[in-house]
């Protein structure tokens, strides 16, 4: 919806949006998921107070975020810790507004002058890395019970 020009076709995605994701019962069925999350968080951050560890709050928040988002998503806990989700979503924010000059000045392009094409390569393979490993767990998951789906 923030990359589609505003029109006919933006509207149509604001309402599914609306209607589907974001509706409220939508919303309160992930409420269990984001109560199991937040007592792990505060479970952890109570271990750590009691053994007087330092605890970076900042990068246990965002987890904690990806966690529930990965587990809104896929309706299971996946193991994403082995990539920099954090980074691939500042690239791909970076790549949808880079001006790469080679747009402009094609003749330009094979010099790569910005870095753009080798930047653009590298996070092309973090990302299909990160997308065939969801994948692959999605097509192996096979829930003990219906009740671990959410």
């Amino acid at each position: 919806m923030a990359l589609t020009p505003y029109g006919s076709n933006w509207r149509n995605v604001r309402k599914l949006c609306h209607t589907y994701l974001l509706c409220a019962s939508k919303v309160e069925s992930f409420t269990q998921i984001r109560r199991e999350e937040l007592e792990m968080l505060v479970g952890y951050v109570r271990k750590s107070v009691m053994a007087q560890e330092v605890v970076d709050l900042t990068e246990k928040v965002r987890e904690m975020t990806e966690k529930v988002i990965f587990r809104m998503l896929f309706g299971y806990k996946i193991n994403y810790h082995k990539f920099d989700v954090k980074m691939l979503i500042e690239e791909a924010s970076f790549f949808a507004g880079a001006f790469d000059i080679s747009d402009f000045m094609p003749y330009l392009g094979a010099l790569d002058l910005q870095g753009m094409r080798k930047r653009m390569g590298a996070f092309r393979k973090a990302m299909d890395e990160f997308l065939e490993t969801i994948i692959n767990d999605h097509e192996s998951y096979t829930p003990k019970s219906r009740w671990e789906l959410y």
